[in-house]
């Protein structure tokens, strides 16, 4: 049986990691200037999607 080997980019994590952190900018930026529910809730599924990812790459 043939094993794959993935070798990991450390520039392309850190690329992936500094995109998670914009979107986790913009939506901060999304609930500060939110005036119903729905950019509230926008905003705070932009940071938890994306703060979850920043960490997963940020283990890597």
């Amino acid at each position: 049986m043939e094993t794959t080997e993935v070798k990991f980019s450390p520039v392309k994590l850190s690329l992936l990691m500094l995109l998670t952190l914009v979107f986790v900018i913009g939506g901060i930026l999304i609930i500060s200037v939110a005036d119903d529910l729905r950019g509230e809730v926008i905003g705070w599924s932009s940071i938890l999607f994306f703060g979850f990812g920043s960490l997963v790459f940020g283990f890597f």
